[in-house]
């Protein structure tokens, strides 16, 4: 019995272990991924979305929001489409609604307050 309690705790230790290495290397790939503010960067973090591991699948989630590329919205929502946890599910829709949002520059306030500004720099 001792001997399988031992066994036991260590493939619990090794599962451990391999657990947080694949969560440190998929972290690694997903923040230089976000960091590229390139439509490239979406494809890098596109396998970490269904990962088995919940805390990968928030980290690639996170990152696609970093990315800011709207090609991750259908990603993000078919994924979506595909988990379980409700409240996951939830997250990743209002990730891809944040996505969809146009940029601010593209907005009426955007374009009043830049004419505002000319306006003032033309006095």
């Amino acid at each position: 019995k001792e001997r399988a309690a031992k066994a036991g705790a260590s493939e619990v230790a090794s599962d451990s272990a391999a657990t947080a290495a694949h969560r440190e290397e998929a972290q690694a790939v997903i923040d230089a991924a976000a960091v590229t503010y390139s439509p490239e960067g979406v494809q890098a973090i596109r396998p970490f979305l269904l990962d088995s591991d919940p805390e990968v699948r928030m980290a690639a989630r996170d990152g696609m929001v970093q990315l800011g590329e709207v090609d991750a919205v259908p990603l993000l929502r078919a994924a979506a489409g595909k988990l379980k946890d409700q409240l996951e599910i939830a997250s990743f829709h209002e990730a891809a609604d944040l996505l969809a949002l146009p940029p601010w520059s593209e907005t009426t306030e955007a374009q009043d307050t830049i004419a505002e500004i000319i306006e003032e720099m033309a006095r």
